[in-house]
């Protein structure tokens, strides 16, 4: 999810010009018999979560939040009920009379009763409410101060008070802190935790780029990218960067390259003739580790070579993103081996792999993978207790090749 930024000045924009029709777009607002308007109940589909900004969707959010907060206090403190004197003050105000505020559900729960919270997705989303509400509060706070100093001569200036404001920011804050912990994950103390939701959004959004940058020396071949040496010297990379902005970016990083690296080889392995026309047809990246080794090398050392490798410690936690990972690439090279259109990059190429690799070739890639996928997670269980200190000394002490056999292409 891209970084969305809030400051007043949007806000106020916001505010002044679109905030009241977008009341008005979300709710129904009825008049009553005495005329006042009255939230009633969302309507489906509203454009504001069809065809706004998401910016605009989260000022939307967090303004209808304080008009909720500020409409309990307010109506908390004014004894009779209903006061028709304050709903005509919160109505002139642009505050259609939400009768819930009254009944003291707290925040949490009247967004819940008007579907608003069906709108936000992810902890990332709360975060970016948060940010908002860091603009929003000071801004109504001055903006409520002045409406009640000034509507009918200062009626209801008696009202304002730093307890006032104090209340309605602790409705606020409750209320959102309710929600972001229905929305969030402990993290550990790594924050590494992955969602099959992270790995979809990273690999389309992040990866691709991640990829260029690290290995400088990729080149594009069209439909794929490929690299002929995964070294750090060969990259103008220094020894110590990583792909990632952060620690889990760097993870799925590392995962993602080791699953491609497998799925290149099953493909030298099964159907060595057809290796160009995969790469050209799904767009799945060609991955050599330099001369000597080439695309052969085993995909743990290839990531060693990568700069990639966990420390032991990090092994149990890069395996935790590994099996995810793994099951994330799985369906896209099931799409692959079941013909699905949706896979396809280059129609021409994908039909020579396909005349190449017949059910029978098909079914042999994924039975190389599986094994493949076993022998990398059981590897990293024992790395981490393992007394050897690189994966040539780890590799060769199960008894398993540096490098897969080479075959005729």
């Amino acid at each position: 999810m891209r970084k969305m930024w809030f400051d007043e000045e949007r806000l106020k924009m916001y505010y002044l010009n679109r905030f009241v029709s977008d009341l008005e777009d979300y709710f129904s607002i009825p008049n009553d018999a005495t005329g006042f308007k009255y939230v009633g109940d969302p309507k489906r589909p509203s454009r504001i979560f069809y065809r706004s900004s998401a910016e605009h969707q989260l000022m939307f959010i967090a303004l209808t939040s304080y008009m909720l907060a500020a409409e309990e206090v307010l109506m908390r403190k004014v004894s009779n009920y209903p006061n028709y004197e304050l709903y005509e003050c919160l109505n002139m105000f642009g505050y259609p009379i939400a009768p819930i505020a009254k009944a003291g559900y707290e925040l949490e729960s009247m967004l819940k009763h008007y579907k608003i919270t069906d709108e936000l997705w992810c902890i990332e989303e709360m975060n970016a409410l948060r940010d908002a509400m860091k603009v929003v509060e000071p801004f109504m706070d001055d903006t409520l101060t002045r409406h009640l100093k000034n509507w009918n001569n200062g009626f209801f200036a008696e009202l304002i008070s730093e307890e006032m404001f104090d209340k309605i920011h602790r409705i606020i804050t409750e209320g959102l802190q309710m929600l972001y912990s229905q929305r969030y994950t402990y993290q550990g103390l790594t924050g590494a935790v992955v969602t099959y939701q992270d790995i979809a959004a990273y690999y389309r959004n992040c990866y691709y780029d991640q990829f260029k940058k690290y290995f400088s020396c990729a080149t594009d071949e069209g439909t794929y990218l490929k690299v002929l040496r995964v070294y750090d010297h060969g990259n103008e990379r220094w020894a110590d960067e990583m792909p990632g902005q952060t620690a889990k970016e760097n993870l799925l990083f590392a995962s993602i390259m080791l699953y491609q690296v497998m799925a290149e080889q099953s493909i030298l392995d099964v159907a060595p003739q057809a290796i160009i026309d995969f790469h050209l047809a799904f767009g799945w990246p060609m991955i050599s580790s330099g001369p000597g080794g080439g695309p052969y090398l085993h995909p743990l050392k290839m990531l060693e070579y990568a700069g990639l490798s966990p420390m032991k410690y990090e092994a149990p936690i890069l395996l935790e993103v590994v099996k995810k990972v793994f099951y994330y690439l799985r369906m896209d090279m099931n799409a692959i081996l079941n013909v699905k259109q949706s896979a396809i990059k280059d129609q021409e190429a994908a039909s020579r792999f396909f005349e190449q690799c017949d059910g029978h070739v098909r079914s042999r890639i994924r039975k190389y993978l599986d094994r493949e996928e076993k022998s990398i997670k059981n590897l990293l269980v024992k790395w981490t207790a393992s007394s050897e200190d690189c994966w040539y000394k780890m590799l060769e002490s199960e008894g398993i090749p540096l490098m897969m056999e080479m075959k005729n292409t």
